[in-house]
């Protein structure tokens, strides 16, 4: 006895035989030859008889005109790998609908064949699910495990468990993800989907090319920007000399190798967007051409800008600032902390941070260029011996440079000028001391407490601005007056005046 098909089953298979065709022969992929089936005609035929199936199949087609009059294509024309594998994919999955309707069990009404298809396709898609979760889970916990060890890995290779925290979680994320897609078109194959002949097609093989290029090309990216930061980091803070003492980094190496780090780095991520952009099938050559057009126009609307980049790019190569020097650039003075092709950061002594745009720079002191001067002026009182102070300097001078504890930082012996000025109360011997560089203030502060401690054993007068009153006495009488005007009779006399003078 045949089986009886319930009318929305037939309503059903109508539809879908209709849909997935057109789909697929909407999708931009070439259709594949042959003649139709016998059933196919048949339906054909009995749509086109009944009036109201006619019209909707007409319908149907006007949107299939639709449809093809504007292909998705990448700009160069072709189309791109993501189109093409789902334009395979919509007429793979069109074909087997329409060739395994009518041998399906659910559409025959064979339910015993319909329920083993279900046991067997459930079977497959919880067994795949439990081996996906099982992969993903070891894969997480190995990365907990690499994460623990971590640790160790800091006294062989200082910076690698910084580099580990930070690119374990994208490394897992990523790998869950591939492994929940393979499991994902293996359950899809359960079902009866063409999922792993779509994905082995040439459209699925121009994908996976696709990706694998796109991946490689951000690793590759990473590893150069990783490899530069880590030479960047040696050099500046893990560089030792024969002896085993970390070697510090000049001010030049300080300034240069970050600037150099950043520029390589931008420079590496737009070569890998260009070359990710490639692999998706988007044209680059109106992109590069357009940044070139940005270029000009950026180069003529930002003349300032221009103006501080170029005016950065020679005091880089002249080596005129570096980080860690003391400058005085338009009339301020302070501690280069940043310098880029943009502007000069400077922080003053009363830690006010002042940003100067290159441009704006005309006259740069730089006031620790590879040494440093501290120069003293030391006042004298007039009645002291000259040359008695200036050996008593150079004692103190000399002694102070044997001290260990200055020794590294006076480069050279005291230089005495000599008597350099008389002032209104004092005699001005002015000298001083070669220095390594930032260190003329301290050395000075020190000489200073010094020679005010020797001066002061001695008793040699360091003289110092003071007041003398005196008290005016009256005018000297003139000719023929017995009482001089400025004293009047009666008058008490003045402090220390006699009486009757």
């Amino acid at each position: 006895m045949p089986a009886i098909r319930p009318p929305w089953r037939a309503a059903c298979a109508a539809a879908l035989a209709l849909a997935f065709p057109l789909m697929a022969a909407a999708a931009p992929a070439p259709a594949k030859e042959g003649s139709p089936s016998r059933q196919e005609v048949e339906a054909l035929i009995r749509r086109i008889e009944s009036p109201a199936e006619r019209e909707a199949l007409v319908r149907q087609l006007k949107l299939l005109l639709e449809a093809q009059k504007g292909p998705s294509a990448s700009p160069a024309g072709a189309p791109s790998a993501l189109n093409s594998f789902f334009a395979e994919m919509m007429r793979a999955l069109g074909e087997t609908l329409r060739g395994g309707l009518a041998s399906s069990p659910f559409w025959r009404g064979d339910l015993r064949a319909l329920l083993r298809f279900l046991t067997k396709a459930l079977a497959l898609t919880a067994l795949i699910l439990a081996a996906a979760l099982i992969l993903v889970r070891l894969i997480r916990r190995g990365a907990a495990r690499l994460l623990a060890w971590s640790g160790r890995l800091r006294a062989l290779a200082p910076g690698a468990e910084r580099k580990v925290h930070l690119y374990a979680p994208f490394a897992v994320t990523a790998l869950a993800a591939l492994v929940w897609a393979a499991a994902s078109l293996l359950a899809l194959d359960a079902w009866g989907l063409p999922a792993l002949a779509v994905l082995l097609s040439e459209a699925g093989l121009g994908l996976l090319r696709s990706l694998l290029g796109i991946a490689v090309t951000a690793a590759v990216a990473v590893a150069c920007i990783e490899a530069a930061r880590a030479a960047v980091e040696y050099f500046l803070f893990r560089r030792k000399d024969p002896e085993g003492n970390r070697r510090a980094p000049t001010p030049q190496q300080r300034t240069l190798l970050p600037l150099a780090l950043s520029i390589f780095r931008w420079a590496v991520i737009s070569a890998a967007g260009v070359g990710i952009l490639s692999h998706l099938g988007v044209n680059v050559s109106p992109i590069l051409a357009g940044a070139g057009i940005l270029g000009l126009a950026v180069g003529f609307g930002a003349q300032s800008l221009v103006k501080d980049v170029i005016t950065g790019v020679f005091m880089l190569l002249e080596n005129n600032i570096a980080v860690g020097d003391v400058v005085q650039v338009k009339g301020i003075g302070g501690l280069v902390e940043g310098f880029n092709l943009r502007s000069v950061r400077l922080r003053d002594y009363d830690g006010n941070v002042h940003v100067i745009p290159n441009g704006a720079i005309d006259v740069v002191t730089n006031l620790t260029k590879e040494f440093s001067q501290a120069v003293f002026e030391v006042g004298v009182a007039y009645r002291e011996n000259v040359d008695e102070v200036i050996a008593l300097i150079r004692e103190v001078a000399e002694g102070m440079r044997t001290d260990p504890e200055w020794s590294s930082t006076i480069l050279e012996p005291v230089e005495i000028a000599g008597l350099d000025k008389f002032a209104d109360s004092a005699v001005v011997i002015k000298g001083r001391f070669k220095t390594q560089p930032i260190k003329q203030w301290s050395v000075r502060r020190e000489f200073h407490r010094r020679i005010k401690n020797a001066f002061d054993a001695r008793g040699i007068e360091i003289p110092f601005p003071h007041r003398t009153l005196a008290w005016a006495g009256p005018k000297p009488p003139r000719a023929g007056s017995p009482q001089g005007d400025g004293a009047k009779a009666g008058e008490p006399p003045l402090p220390g005046q006699p009486e009757g003078a």
